[in-house]
């Protein structure tokens, strides 16, 4: 194993994630394809894909918020908790809205439909009961998160570290708890704190990555155990539950430290080449509109979906998203004084 060179002050965008996040959203993109197209045999499989490329987002997600307030504590020895929650609401919330008041207005909810959980990010815990809504449920563990590691972090890194490995550690027991109490494997697979904690670690203990001999090991172990758990049957669900998801963490976060330790090996060239750094930069809006297109029972046909699912995303991220994060630009004097960088929007900030 050896150590990767420091970064360059001036690099404020890190090599491959836009990659990382096309390569994720490509997975849900066709896993919800799979289903739309009626392909059964094929489902079960391309399901387990779409939920490894979600699990590869809350790795991305506990990294990169990890970075920025390890970037944030090491300039002002503090962190800005209102800061932080500001840069998030204008990042987050104006697509989000957007999508939401869209659906409301162009699909007729079905009667046991619940709009509260997506309104208030806990439908990973109550569920919307409804397709157009039901992915907000990993939008609710993230927003979760943003809500309570900043608290955590302003303890310290050391200390914020501690409290990631305590949450990577016990979340296989917290979810075996909850399917054991529940008999509801949705709500037990909903917590899987210990994907993002992953990150968070990797962040923590090695900002830049670390390159090791075998390139392809990890993200190949990730793909095996996301298609070999896939079954139905209780015993395989049952092991999934109890290490498939931690163990998927530990090879996403591997593969996520080869790829910053590596940005010029051919992998590396290839997550940055410019098509698909650009499916990554729109990931989020794509993720929030694919859902619309991509419906089991939608009129449209599969690609005519996938390409007004693109379309959308594109516009949501020129029209919704920028302006939303140049909100950071338009605040009053007084707020502007809040900590950390708030006049300028940097590739960090973006994700």
């Amino acid at each position: 194993m050896t150590a990767p060179p420091p970064p360059r002050s001036h690099d404020r965008r890190i090599p491959c994630l836009d990659g990382i996040r096309a390569v994720s959203i490509s997975c849900v993109i066709f896993a919800h394809a799979v289903h739309a197209s009626s392909a059964g045999g094929w489902f079960l499989y391309a399901a387990r894909l779409g939920t490894l490329g979600v699990h590869v987002f809350f790795v991305l997600s506990g990294y990169l918020i990890t970075t920025l307030l390890l970037q944030e504590y090491e300039k002002t020895n503090d962190v800005s908790v209102r800061g932080f929650m500001w840069r998030r609401i204008t990042r987050i919330l104006p697509a989000y809205a957007v999508y939401l008041m869209v659906v409301w207005a162009t699909v007729p909810a079905p009667p046991d439909a619940r709009w509260w959980p997506a309104l208030t990010y806990t439908s990973n815990v109550f569920g919307t009961r409804w397709w157009e809504t039901g992915h907000t449920w990993s939008l609710s563990v993230e927003e979760q998160f943003y809500l309570t590691w900043p608290l955590i972090f302003s303890l310290g890194p050391r200390r914020a570290g501690w409290v990631a490995l305590l949450v990577f550690a016990s979340s296989p027991i917290l979810r075996a708890i909850l399917f054991l109490v529940t008999r509801e494997g949705a709500l037990g697979l909903s917590w899987n704190h210990d994907l993002i904690a992953a990150g968070a670690l990797l962040a923590i203990a090695c900002p830049r990555g670390f390159a090791f001999r075998w390139s392809a090991a990890a993200p190949i172990a990730a793909v095996v155990v996301a298609i070999t758990l896939s079954g139905s049957t209780r015993w395989l669900f049952a092991t999934n539950v109890a290490i498939g998801i931690s163990v998927e963490a530990i090879a996403i976060a591997t593969s996520l430290a080869w790829c910053l330790a590596r940005p010029q090996s051919r992998i590396g060239r290839v997550l940055d080449w410019r098509p698909i750094r650009a499916l990554g930069i729109v990931s989020y809006s794509l993720y929030l509109w694919q859902q619309l297109f991509l419906h089991p029972q939608a009129p449209l046909p599969l690609w005519s979906g996938v390409l007004a699912a693109l379309g959308a995303a594109t516009a949501s991220y020129w029209f919704v998203e920028r302006p939303g994060l140049s909100m950071r630009r338009a605040l009053p004097r007084w707020y502007r004084m809040l900590r950390f960088n708030f006049g300028r929007i940097s590739a960090l900030e973006e994700s």
